[in-house]
């Protein structure tokens, strides 16, 4: 089974079954390849029994082409019908107050994400968590208004703490250059502030959209 058929099967259980789940995606090229690949087989769904959310988003307006909430719209979220028990939970950038928009996205999310998509970026960042970022140190907020080093700077984020308690997750690691930030991790894997991604190594990591996964408990 692969990564596409593991979400695949994980949003047909949901539709058929009687509890609602939660799933946080992620945005970038990799997560695009994945809900590209999603959509050749899985085309106008009604979903049931989802709410979706997202791991991070960049403070500009929701129709801005650097919006993660308009790449998973497009590749993801617009080609489903969402009953009225699903929804699609995002930041509210319209806002100028970083605080407000924490503050409201914070009280929409659960207590646990059922599965979350993660990819790591070619600087081992996860979500908007980049290294030597004090966000890496937060243990008590959910969500976080951070800064990154390059465009656009100001950013909204999950936390460690939110990552941690994530009940499945999988880590897209596309590439070259990634894979080889990822096997730099595995050396002094306790070393979160130069890489980030060294939270999850424990959790499933997706190196090619074909690739069998080995689920990891």
């Amino acid at each position: 089974m692969n990564i596409v058929d593991y979400l695949t099967k994980f949003i047909d259980d949901c539709i058929h079954g009687d509890q609602n789940k939660s799933i946080m995606l992620t945005g970038g090229r990799s997560a695009k390849i994945l809900y590209q690949n999603y959509h050749k087989n899985n085309k106008n769904k009604v979903i049931k029994n989802i709410d979706f959310f997202l791991t991070d988003e960049r403070h500009v307006m929701p129709d801005s082409i650097q919006s993660n909430k308009k790449l998973i719209e497009e590749n993801f979220i617009s080609r489903h019908e969402l009953s009225s028990n699903s929804s699609f939970n995002t930041f509210d950038t319209s806002k100028d107050n970083p605080a407000l928009i924490c503050n409201s996205y914070e009280s929409l999310l659960p207590i646990q994400i059922d599965l979350m998509i993660l990819s790591m970026g070619e600087d081992g960042h996860i979500a908007s968590l980049f290294p030597h970022s004090n966000a890496l140190k937060e243990n008590t907020k959910n969500i976080l208004s951070t800064f990154c080093p390059k465009p656009p700077p100001s950013r909204f984020t999950i936390t460690p703490k939110v990552i941690n308690n994530a009940k499945e997750i999988f880590v897209l690691c596309f590439g070259d250059e990634k894979r080889k930030k990822y096997e730099e991790a595995l050396n002094e894997p306790d070393d979160y502030d130069s890489i980030p991604a060294r939270l999850v190594l424990n959790r499933n990591w997706i190196f090619d959209i074909d690739d069998d996964i080995d689920l990891k408990k």
